[in-house]
């Protein structure tokens, strides 16, 4: 049996496209803030122990069932199932005055039922499909008990998604707040306690994005950056950091290049003094080697562009500025090794020429590959002899 919630269901679906940000009537609506916003997260709370509470049954059905499929061939299953009769009990108890807890806060006020009557309300109808639905244990048919328990399992797992859509952002905001920037979440990772499948995380992300891919938290000063397609959350810099970010990998391009110019200066000064190397030509070599890099970058972005499988939903043609800002590490990272590579081909060949240089630079990933894994057999093979020669008497 799957139990895997019908989220295709127009409900969900009209759900999953309003406006994320609509609980702002908070700030204009209310008379007493501190009041509607201890009240919204008490609301919140109440959610929360209702997803708890129904993914352990949900999780308790699953069992209830393995168990029914091993033990089918008995006459009772009744005494089956009996040891899961006292949780189920336990759970079912919670739920229903967690539920008229929620529905006695929205029946004193108003405001709640405009903006969260439809998500509570339909919580109250999916826990009645499942007492509707729940099996009666004493029919011979296993198969008919089997039936009513995925319906049961489908209507837990309704409850559970919209509980989760409802308390999930505000988390993901907490887990952002802990993360570096651009440290990246996992989505489903961190979530997947949460809910009863990656679609329904991917339902709940997808809610969370919108066509905005920033998310954020002004009051914290907390910004997250959406990718859908990949299932990522990025925590992020606002506007102006991330043109910062711009400013530093800028700055590292020149810093990059005259620590070259320096490097190549004492290389002639004190190494090979014959070396036909001058100022202008390393600065000509280095642009050029760097715009061969960016050119390899410019053209694997066009691809992914032009490619019907999109791998993201964050990339460098609409969203330069934030994509350079997740970017930012694998742009120093490569600058380095962009530095190495340059050092070395200008020292080993000083007549290298333009083309051979642009040449370089849009193969440096290829040409840094191979010289790490060069280095690494180098030093392993060294390693090596060192360690037969200490080994020897």
């Amino acid at each position: 049996m799957t139990r895997m919630a019908p989220l295709g269901s127009p409900f969900v679906t009209d759900m999953v496209q309003r406006d994320s940000e609509r609980f702002l009537w908070l700030t204009r609506e209310c008379e007493n803030r501190d009041e509607s916003d201890a009240k919204y997260k008490y609301i919140i709370g109440l959610l929360q122990e209702v997803r708890v509470e129904s993914k352990n049954l949900w999780e308790l059905f699953g069992e209830m069932e393995k168990e029914i499929l091993n033990k089918q061939s008995q006459d009772n299953l009744a005494e089956v199932v009996k040891p899961y009769q006292s949780i189920y009990e336990g759970n079912k108890g919670e739920i229903e005055n967690l539920i008229k807890d929620l529905r006695t806060i929205l029946d004193n006020d108003s405001r709640f039922v405009r903006h969260m009557g439809d998500e509570i309300r339909s919580i109250e109808n999916y826990w009645e499909r499942f007492l509707k639905f729940y099996p009666n244990l004493s029919d011979p048919s296993s198969d008919k008990i089997l039936h009513s328990m995925e319906k049961c399992t489908n209507s837990l797992s309704e409850i559970i998604f919209q509980c989760s859509y409802r308390t999930i952002p505000d988390r993901l905001m907490g887990h952002l707040n802990q993360a570096e920037i651009p440290q990246a979440l996992n989505f489903y990772d961190t979530f997947q306690d949460e809910v009863c499948s990656k679609e329904q995380a991917e339902k709940i992300l997808m809610s969370i994005s919108r066509s905005a891919k920033i998310i954020k938290d002004e009051t914290r000063d907390l910004y997250g950056a959406v990718d859908t397609v990949q299932g990522l959350v990025y925590r992020v810099g606002s506007t102006r950091e991330q043109w910062k970010t711009v400013f530093w990998i800028a700055l590292a391009c020149f810093g990059s290049l005259v620590l070259s110019i320096f490097v190549l200066a004492m290389y002639k000064l004190y190494i090979n003094t014959t070396s036909s190397l001058n100022g202008l030509t390393v600065i000509v070599l280095f642009i050029v080697m760097l715009a061969g890099a960016i050119a390899h970058i410019a053209i694997a972005v066009l691809k992914e562009a032009r490619s019907e499988t999109k791998t993201r939903n964050i990339h460098a043609i609409t969203d330069l500025l934030l994509w350079t800002h997740i970017k930012a590490f694998t742009f120093y990272s490569g600058l380095a090794v962009l530095v190495v590579a340059f050092l070395t081909v200008v020292i080993m060949y000083p007549g290298i020429g333009v083309e051979t240089a642009f040449v370089v630079g849009y193969s440096i990933d290829s040409l840094g590959d191979l010289y790490l894994d060069r280095f690494d057999s180098i030093m392993s093979a060294k390693s090596d002899v060192l360690k037969t020669g200490l080994k020897a008497p």
